[in-house]
């Protein structure tokens, strides 16, 4: 129960992984068993948790397994998915060491009754949903007949129930013991009346001060003069502070070279889909021939409506028979040709409509009787004056049609509640009408109807990607590139002489791919992300790649630092820190301007500024009209400690500050403690998981080698 003690040290502490990372807690005999490798031990560790081993060769086994049962229910399986698969199963691993550890002296127990619950009933717990086995192949949505069928197929055998309680009900136990493990440290945290008081206090006892203050932004930079040696001075005083602590990371710098698909792939791939023109118009099983030759293998068996493809050949859609194929045609990078499967027509609606809803736009309540006596005196005005959108725009509750003039364009029936629908569909064109629903009172005034198609359609898009030919080319630019890069000096020189774009990236030293959009952060989904990541991990300083494909283009990539975990080095903090230390130097000097001063109005004078006023309570973070948050400053200025008092120059985060107190309003009586105590309780115990896992990671000294490996 060590992670008890740590909470409240430990409260700023955010896992934004702990929800995921428990759902995925699982014992590793569910993904492979136990198994050893041969080789040099060092090189079979993944990482180390509380210093136990995780061994690689199991990581790896565990790793596919779940890559092979995802690919087996998502036939669209992506690298992003690879790589999110590769986290999970490390989080896996770190939370089995952690747990196993934590819990092992609690009997936590687990009843048949709440068991049943979180596998069948009304409390399913996340790691069933997400198992891959018990979800639907085309909507990758949860079953439950899933779940049912697959009980009862295992049923058939003795191994069949092993795997049941081993693989299913040993992991749903384990989540759930962690659950009551988060519960319990919820429950064991309160609130004493000491804390509500200072709570009440800081938020309700205000001092009221006049103060003078020197604003840093008002001072340029470039004025402070800063040697080395003063950074070097604060490096070597502050490096080990907590808010320099490097995670890890490298820089790097790359040139790219386009892949783009020739006129040529373009035509190759426009004949590709003209040879399945045919075989798509006489298929027999649309959804087989989808899911055979198309690059998006979704088949959605539903009618759709006008306006469900593009504009050029969304009329040729609906105007097409069931059993015509239209295209091939262009859209994006893809080639596609539609068959439509089947028609239908459906009447269709359009109507205008005020709504005069059962609450005003301040939020008070109408009676029914004032809701119809306001519809009959609108309905009065619109027929004598013919002024219906003039009146949408004053009266209308419904937000979504008011920019409309009360609109709502052709719809089928089910989109709107019954009476609303009902004087659309069955009332007089242009006649008015009073309609109550559930929201008030709606004037419906019915437009028109007609009769519209419904189109159900199958769809083969085929990509359009670069042939071997353009890929052979663009390569052989990027080749071209490096072989006048004849030392990594020459790697910024020779990009401007090409009229190339160097980009700077930074990865964190546990990213395992990274994407056209994002530096720092976890997986990327990219092609080619996890190769360049990987080689950016394994290269050494001034080190410049081969040609790697990325995406939808090759690069070269020099690798330009490398910044280690923990304790920065100078030169990795030098211009952050130098932030810092003219941020000091123009604290001395303005301190010093403002040192002597016997007045805040004789201050002002000597500062071409003026006195300002504030009234601040203990939580407050800033000063009005200043810039920054100012913690150190207003801590001060409570410990002042009558009217008339007057501070020396306050260095604070965003300026110098003179403050004169001139009075204090104490903090009312408090006579009822619990609207505060359940506040401060509530806010603690929603702090309780993500802080105590974070604090059970920082314990557990997690080291993740794979990056090594």
């Amino acid at each position: 129960m060590a992670i008890i003690g740590k909470i409240r040290s430990n409260s700023t502490l955010v896992v934004g992984v702990v929800a995921g990372a428990l759902i995925l807690f699982v014992l590793s005999d569910f993904l492979g068993g136990k198994g050893g490798g041969g080789g040099n031990p060092q090189d079979q560790i993944a990482g180390e948790v509380f210093g136990e081993e995780i061994n690689l060769m199991e990581y790896e086994r565990e790793v596919q397994f779940q890559i092979d049962q995802a690919k087996q229910n998502n036939p669209e399986f992506t690298d992003e998915t690879g790589d999110r698969i590769r986290e999970d199963v490390w989080n896996q691993n770190v939370n089995r060491i952690i747990f196993e550890r934590e819990l092992k002296d609690m009997n936590f127990v687990i009843t048949p009754a709440e068991l049943n619950d979180l596998i069948f009933g009304n409390n399913i717990q996340e790691y069933v949903m997400k198992t891959p086995m018990f979800q639907n192949r085309f909507t990758q949505q949860f079953s439950l007949d899933s779940v049912k069928v697959w009980r009862q197929r295992i049923e058939r055998s003795a191994e069949g129930k092993a795997w049941w309680v081993n693989n299913l009900e040993a992991p749903v136990k384990d989540n759930r013991r962690i659950t009551k493990y988060f519960n319990l440290i919820s429950k064991g945290l309160y609130v004493t009346n000491a804390e509500v008081m200072q709570n009440h206090v800081a938020n309700t006892r205000k001092f009221k001060v006049r103060f003078v203050t020197s604003q840093f932004d008002k001072i340029p930079d470039s004025t402070i003069a800063v040697k080395d040696d003063e950074i070097r001075e604060y490096y070597n005083k502050n490096k080990h502070r907590k808010k320099y602590e490097q995670y890890g990371s490298r820089s790097f710098s790359w040139v790219e070279f386009m892949l783009q698909p020739s006129e040529a792939d373009i035509e190759f791939t426009k004949k590709q889909a003209e040879g399945l023109y045919e075989q798509f118009k006489t298929s027999k099983n649309d959804s087989t021939f989808v899911m055979n030759f198309a690059e998006t293998k979704t088949f959605d068996n539903n009618f759709s409506q006008a306006g469900a493809f593009p504009a050029d050949v969304d009329s040729l859609v609906q105007k097409a028979d069931s059993g015509s194929v239209i295209g091939p045609f262009r859209s994006g990078d893809f080639w596609k040709i539609v068959k439509v499967r089947a028609t239908k027509t459906e009447e269709e609606a359009r109507c205008r409509h005020i709504l005069i809803g059962k609450q005003s736009p301040t939020g008070a309540p109408r009676t029914m009787e004032e809701i119809k006596k306001r519809a009959d005196s609108l309905i009065s005005v619109i027929k004598k004056n013919n002024n219906f959108e003039e009146m949408v725009a004053k009266f209308t509750d419904d937000p979504g049609s008011k920019n409309t003039g009360g609109v709502y364009e052709w719809f089928a029936k089910g989109r709107m509640v019954k009476p609303f629908e009902d004087a659309c569909f069955n009332g007089k064109i242009n006649s008015l009408q009073a309609v109550e629903t559930e929201y008030g009172i709606h004037i419906v005034e019915p437009l028109g109807r007609r009769d519209a198609k419904r189109v159900k359609a199958a769809t083969v898009d085929i990509k359009i990607r670069p042939m071997k030919e353009t890929d052979m080319a663009v390569r052989a630019k990027a080749v071209e590139f490096l072989s006048k890069v004849t030392d990594a000096t020459k790697f910024q020189e020779v990009a401007q002489n090409l009229k190339l774009n160097v980009q700077k990236r930074e990865i964190a030293y546990n990213q395992r791919a990274i994407d056209d959009n994002r530096q720092m952060g976890g997986p990327g989904g990219t092609q080619g992300g996890r190769n360049v990541a990987s080689w950016v991990h394994r290269a050494n300083e001034n080190d410049v790649s081969e040609p790697t494909l990325f995406n939808d283009k090759y690069v070269v990539i020099k690798l330009d630092n490398i910044k280690v975990k923990g304790v920065p080095e100078f030169e990795d903090v030098k211009d952050i820190m130098k932030v810092e230390v003219v941020r000091i130097k123009k604290g001395e000097m303005e301190a010093k301007k403002m040192k002597g001063a016997k007045s805040l109005e004789e201050l002002a004078a000597r500062l071409k500024t003026t006195v300002k006023e504030a009234e601040l309570t203990f939580s407050s973070s800033v000063f009005p009209e200043t810039t920054g948050t100012e913690y150190e400053v207003i801590g001060s200025v409570f410990s002042m400690k009558k009217a008339g008092d007057m501070s020396v120059p306050l260095k604070g985060k965003g300026g110098v500050y003179v403050v004169v107190l001139t009075g204090i309003t104490e903090a009312p009586a408090l006579t009822d403690l619990a609207p505060i105590r359940t506040s401060l309780v509530s806010a603690l115990r929603g702090r309780a998981q993500n802080d105590s896992y974070g604090a059970l990671r920082e314990l557990a000294k997690v080291d993740d080698k794979r990056t090594v490996n």
